[in-house]
């Protein structure tokens, strides 16, 4: 039995770029970021900045001290 080899090219090839989400593009839009991992960082930092910001909100927006309730009773009888 003759051996028997194949050699051709593939007929398809993967050409098409990766597509990115709406956020990564900010991010290279920045131009900070050189890959997709510097980039990752930069929305990590971008989120974790957020977090940071809105936690302070919380706390400089509440109430210092807890006041009573206003009371609705009529004083006059």
């Amino acid at each position: 039995m003759p051996d028997v080899s194949f050699n051709e090219e593939p007929q398809y090839q993967n050409t098409a770029t990766p597509k990115r989400s709406i956020f990564m593009t900010m991010a290279y839009a920045t131009g900070i970021p050189k890959t997709d991992a510097q980039a990752q960082y930069v929305l990590l930092g971008a989120a974790g900045t957020l977090v940071v910001l809105a936690v302070g909100y919380f706390i400089i927006s509440s109430p210092k001290e807890s006041a009573p309730p206003p009371t609705t009773y009529d004083t006059q009888y």
